[in-house]
């Protein structure tokens, strides 16, 4: 036999369920596409932290390496370093000015004063072991003075 065809109401009630499974399927769908868009986001971003973290910056040159990359070694002898206290004494000072010599070749020497030299630029030096040396200013560093000797 064959079932008798449904009512009206009947239909309504089983296109009523039909339309609410529909929507919980869309919703679930929807919601899980969401999910998955946020998941994506979050980590994009953590990712983007962490690599702004990880990267190091580069550090400054300090600037006392400067002057040393800088200078080019133009002396034919060697120099000996030694730190022999010394004065400088000029024609109309006889009292002299005291001064640390700090390396000395055959040709010359570099001296440091207390503070800017501002002296003359032809002058004897004198060390503490009495050896005198007839000198004329290279150059001239602040407090450091590179000499020849004449």
């Amino acid at each position: 036999m064959t079932q008798p065809p449904a009512t009206g109401k009947k239909k309504a009630a089983k296109s009523k369920k039909a339309a609410k499974k529909t929507a919980k399927k869309t919703a679930k769908k929807t919601a899980k596409k969401t999910a998955k868009k946020t998941a994506k986001k979050t980590a994009k971003k953590t990712a983007k932290k962490t690599a702004k973290k990880t990267v190091k910056k580069p550090v400054p040159p300090r600037p006392e390496l400067k002057s040393e990359v800088l200078t080019v070694e133009r002396r034919v002898e060697a120099r000996i370093e030694n730190h022999i206290n010394g004065r400088i004494v000029t024609r109309n000072n006889n009292r002299g000015m005291a001064c640390n010599i700090r390396d000395l070749s055959e040709h010359g020497a570099r001296i440091k004063f207390l503070g800017t030299y501002e002296g003359p630029r032809l002058f004897t030096l004198i060390t503490e072991h009495n050896k005198r040396y007839n000198c004329a200013v290279a150059w001239t560093l602040n407090s450091l003075v590179g000499v020849k000797f004449i």
